[in-house]
C-alpha cells in the first residue's frame, strides 16, 4: 500500500531515516499501515504499490531450496500465520523466521511434499 507522510517521523527499526511530509512509501504490513494512519503520521495515498510485480521479486529460499513468493504465503496461511498478499520476499522470510519449531515442521510438509 503506497502512504503519504503528513508528519515526520522515524522507525524504531531504522531510526538514521527520517520520513519528511510529502515523501511517499509503500508498506505491505497490514499491522504498520494502521499504526502510522492512527498516528496520523501518514495517509493512504494508494491501494496498489508502485513497486515491481511481487511475485517476479525474487525466490524464497526455505529448506536448501528456492520457492515462489505467492506458494510461501498461501502455505503460512494454511499453517495459521497472518500474512498480507502482496508480502515481499524480505517479509515472507521474516515471517519464517518467527514461526514455531512446530509451525517450521507443518510449512516444511506443505512446500517440500513430493
Amino acid at each position: 500500500m503506497k502512504l503519504k507522510v503528513i508528519k515526520e517521523f522515524r522507525f524504531k527499526e531504522n531510526p538514521e531515516k527520517t520520513y519528511k511530509v510529502g515523501e511517499s512509501l509503500n508498506v505491505d504490513e497490514l499491522d504498520r499501515i494502521n499504526k502510522l494512519v492512527s498516528r496520523n503520521l501518514c495517509v493512504i495515498e494508494s491501494v496498489e504499490n508502485e513497486d515491481e510485480d511481487i511475485d517476479t521479486a525474487g525466490k524464497v529460499k526455505l529448506f536448501d531450496k528456492e520457492f515462489e513468493p505467492k506458494e510461501v504465503r498461501e502455505a503460512l496461511k494454511t499453517i495459521g500465520v497472518t500474512i498480507a498478499n502482496n508480502a515481499k520476499v524480505e517479509t515472507i522470510e521474516k515471517k519464517v523466521s518467527e514461526l514455531t519449531e512446530e509451525q517450521t515442521n507443518a510449512i516444511k510438509e506443505i512446500l517440500c511434499k513430493e
